[in-house]
């Protein structure tokens, strides 16, 4: 059989004999499933990355106004403490 050239002496081609079989359309779904798990395993990863890069910057700029202003966020008050007292 002959790769890729075209037909020679009645002969098919092995792509053409691999999309012309039953085999050949499994192994096409199957590797579209295995390629799309892979997509959606990058964009899972990605998105995981992105909200650790948001909290990281939450937590910077949460860091820069504490040091800025000391006297605003106060670590022994909350709501739950003032709760608690009454």
């Amino acid at each position: 059989m002959k790769l890729l050239s075209g037909r020679g002496e009645g002969k098919m081609t092995i792509l053409e004999w691999i999309f012309s079989s039953v085999a050949g359309y499994i192994l096409l779904i199957l590797l579209m499933i295995f390629v799309g798990g892979l997509v959606h395993q990058s964009r899972e990863s990605a998105r995981r990355q992105r909200v650790k890069n948001n909290m990281m910057q939450l937590g910077l700029a949460l860091e820069a106004y504490h040091k800025s202003h000391p006297e605003s966020l106060p670590a022994s008050e909350s709501p739950v403490d003032s709760i608690n007292e009454k």
